[in-house]
């Protein structure tokens, strides 16, 4: 298992999860919008931080669950994907997220996967934050 932080919302304390998607990292103002689950989190927040530091203000939702997050609201999902540009990381396909962003605001793999260490494969693959700074520097 990979070695990751705990990361919580800590606006609020209930479980979130029920909500299949949530804003983890938010801003009032905000110039995109991050879509991650799992331990690609910890990377879309790395990233958002790197941002910060050119005052790129980057909202990242935790998004454990599409079907959960269709259950919801129209109201809310709209609230949750904001109105700016949106882009997800993944540590997989892009399958399933073309439903929320264009495939090149997608940060992924195209291919076959490979066997090696988690970090390894990252970098291989470039499933990493400086990717994904790069590319929201690029659109935006």
């Amino acid at each position: 298992r990979q070695n990751l932080p705990m990361l919580r919302n800590k606006v609020k304390n209930e479980n979130m999860l029920k909500l299949g998607a949530y804003p983890i990292l938010d801003y009032d103002t905000y110039h995109a919008t991050i879509l991650a689950s799992g331990s690609e989190v910890e990377i879309a927040i790395e990233a958002s931080k790197n941002l910060l530091k050119e005052k790129i203000f980057i909202r990242v939702v935790s998004f454990p669950s599409w079907e959960l997050f269709s259950q919801q609201t129209s109201t809310y999902r709209q609230k949750v994907l904001g109105n700016k540009p949106l882009f997800a990381i993944e540590a997989g396909m892009i399958n399933g997220w073309e439903k929320f962003v264009n495939i090149e605001n997608f940060i992924g793999m195209s291919s076959f996967g490979k066997s090696a260490p988690y970090k390894k494969l990252y970098d291989y693959f470039g499933i990493t934050s400086e990717k994904l700074v790069n590319k929201i520097k690029e659109k935006i």
